[in-house]
C-alpha cells in the first residue's frame, strides 16, 4: 500500500509541476505580448488584378515614451530598386512595383557588347523586346494590364529574369 501512496504522491507533485509551469508561460506571454506585438503595426493595399501595391508600417512609440506621443511611420512605397551583376556588368531596375513606367540602367557597359531586354507576361506571351543602346533605358507599359511582368536581360549571351509588378 505505501508503494502506491508514493506513486499517487509523485504523480501529484508532477503535475502540479506541469500546471505551474504553464501558468507562469501563460503569465509572461499575456505580459509579454503587448509590448511586442503592438509595437508595429503593418497594413497593406492591393490594386484590381490582386497585385500588392503598398506596405504600410507603423512604428507605435513606447506607452511610457513621452518624447514620442507621435506614430512614426515608415513606407516601403518608395522605389525598390533590383541590382543585379550580369557578367561583369552592373543592371539597375527601378522603380518595382511601377505604375507602368520603369527604368533599365546597365553601368559601365563594355563596348562592343550585345545587351538586349525582353519583357514577357507571366504566361509567356511577348510585350515588348528591345536593343540596349544606352546605359539607360525607360520602358513604358501603362497601355498594358496591371499585374506581375518578368523582365529577360541579356547581356553578352548572359541572361537574368525579373520579376516586375505594373
Amino acid at each position: 500500500m505505501p508503494a502506491k501512496v508514493n506513486f499517487l504522491s509523485n504523480k501529484i507533485k508532477q503535475m502540479k509541476r506541469k500546471v505551474i509551469t504553464a501558468i507562469i508561460c501563460m503569465l509572461v506571454t499575456l505580459t509579454a505580448y503587448p509590448l511586442i506585438a503592438q509595437q508595429t503595426v503593418v497594413e497593406f493595399q492591393y490594386d484590381a488584378a490582386g497585385n500588392r501595391v503598398l506596405r504600410h508600417v507603423i512604428e507605435l512609440p513606447p506607452e511610457n515614451d513621452k518624447e514620442t506621443q507621435q506614430n512614426r511611420e515608415v513606407s516601403d512605397t518608395t522605389e525598390i530598386t533590383y541590382t543585379e551583376t550580369i557578367g561583369q556588368t552592373e543592371v539597375n531596375i527601378y522603380p518595382n512595383p511601377n505604375g507602368g513606367r520603369f527604368t533599365v540602367v546597365i553601368h559601365n557597359p563594355e563596348t562592343g557588347k550585345k545587351a538586349s531586354l525582353a519583357l514577357y507576361t507571366v504566361t509567356g506571351a511577348l510585350v515588348l523586346k528591345r536593343d540596349l543602346l544606352t546605359s539607360k533605358t525607360e520602358i513604358d507599359i501603362r497601355n498594358r494590364e496591371n499585374g506581375p511582368y518578368m523582365l529577360s536581360i541579356a547581356i553578352d549571351g548572359k541572361r537574368k529574369t525579373w520579376k516586375v509588378i505594373k
